[in-house]
């Protein structure tokens, strides 16, 4: 039985959710793990076809001892065991509610050394069980298993996406023989139908806008997981690392995306420079020139809004050990009082007003954290002087003080809940 996972940070992963469609009754906030939590998974929970995803699960020894143990020869060895649980006759329930939070990937580094991980891992059971052929397999789980391991090859496709207008703005090749009317009423119906079908069939967890974000996003690590098909061989498990670094730095963006970025603002110049003449190309065919243009320009937005994601300072790699969780209250600071604005098992960030004067000696925190009041020792890594004579404090607190720092994890990991938690358990009922 598999629980849905849900996350204390959401940080990286977390945009704006501007589906029109589900305005009404989805959250406004988005999350890239919502699609298949909370929709996909449900939906192969219909044809017994929902598999185990590490944490957040029961399994029952006996089924384990049937099929040898757990399934170790690959670096998804959750979903592998799943299959052939599945091939054995054992069943599988997917329970789509929250009972318990994780980490999610903080930056994207963590993020896409996590996906690459879990595509590697599909192209080993693809190559390994081969559960589109292989006896043991009902119709409908085999093309569940298909849809989760066809579906890392769909970063061929965006790169598809991205390739073509500038092959047809450089080239001045036309790969559309039909008249323009005939042409936008069957492309316009078609992709209609298809914005439709997405909309309804993800029950809103997917919106377009940033769905087709994070398809550049993971697109290079997408692109590595398939090619490892052809590589036979063991490969290591790569556990995501959720912990801080020694600096403050931001993430290295894919080269890909930066070749891909490099030959669009080209195309762009290209295009420019045929229509003056400069160029041995003609465009024979304008208007499927300017539709290419088009998504060449809609595909230079998407990789420089990519791009500025990754790269952010938002997003920069965490000096703190533990992640940092959104939680207000009342605090103080050697007595002054203040309001907290984030904390975590190693530290906390306090607006405080009129702040003490800097001193190496351990300051007194008071918090008053999830309805409990804790008393801690910490020092002051950094301040942000405010206009008014306030300050935004940056503290960590000293380790020798265990008791309290065992009341302040029981009062932030047992207290605090994602706002999306009521509306996951709501959906309970639906799935």
């Amino acid at each position: 039985m598999q629980t849905l996972q849900d996350f204390y940070n959401l940080d990286f992963e977390r945009g704006k959710n501007r589906s029109w469609f589900w305005r009404a009754r989805r959250p406004i906030s988005f999350n890239e793990q919502w699609l298949f939590y909370r929709a996909i998974q449900p939906g192969k929970n219909r044809w017994n076809a929902a598999f185990w995803c590490g944490t957040n699960a029961v399994v029952r020894t006996a089924a384990i001892a049937e099929i040898g143990g757990i399934a170790d020869e690959t670096v998804t060895e959750d979903m592998h065991t799943t299959i052939r649980l599945h091939r054995h006759g054992w069943e599988s329930v997917y329970h789509n509610e929250v009972l318990a939070h994780g980490l999610a990937a903080r930056d994207a580094t963590e993020y896409q050394a996590q996906r690459l991980r879990w595509g590697t891992g599909a192209m080993q059971i693809f190559g390994l069980e081969h559960p589109f052929t292989r006896r043991g397999l009902s119709l409908p789980q085999r093309l569940a298993y298909a849809a989760t391991i066809l579906g890392w090859f769909d970063a061929w496709r965006t790169l598809g996406y991205v390739l073509l207008p500038l092959v047809v703005l450089f080239s001045g090749a036309i790969p559309i023989h039909a008249p323009i009317a005939v042409f936008v009423i069957a492309f316009g119906v078609t992709f209609a139908l298809q914005l439709l079908a997405m909309a309804l069939l993800s029950r809103g967890y997917a919106p377009q806008g940033m769905a087709a974000l994070f398809e550049f996003v993971r697109l290079q690590s997408n692109l590595k997981a398939t090619l490892t098909y052809f590589r036979r061989g063991e490969r290591p498990f790569s556990v995501t690392a959720k912990h801080g670094t020694d600096e403050r730095r931001r993430t290295q963006a894919p080269w890909t995306l930066w070749v891909l970025l490099a030959l669009t603002g080209l195309a762009i110049v290209w295009f420019a420079c045929t229509l003056a003449g400069l160029t041995p190309i003609v465009y024979h065919v304008r208007w499927t020139v300017y539709g290419a243009l088009f998504w060449v320009l809609v595909n230079l937005g998407f990789l420089a809004v990519a791009l500025a994601r990754i790269r952010s300072d938002r997003f920069a790699s965490e000096r703190r050990a533990a992640v940092r969780l959104q939680v207000g209250g009342p605090a103080s600071v050697q007595g002054r009082p203040g309001h907290l604005l984030d904390i975590s098992i190693g530290g906390a960030m306090i607006h405080c007003e009129h702040p003490p004067e800097h001193r190496d000696e351990p300051l007194n925190i008071a918090l008053y954290c999830a309805g409990h009041e804790i008393a801690l020792l910490g020092e002051e890594r950094g301040r942000q002087t405010l206009a008014d004579g306030n300050a935004i404090s940056r503290l960590r607190f000293t380790e020798q003080q265990a008791p309290e720092l065992a009341r302040l994890t029981r009062a932030l990991f047992a207290s605090t809940r994602p706002n999306h938690g009521k509306e996951a358990r709501t959906e309970a009922s639906v799935a």
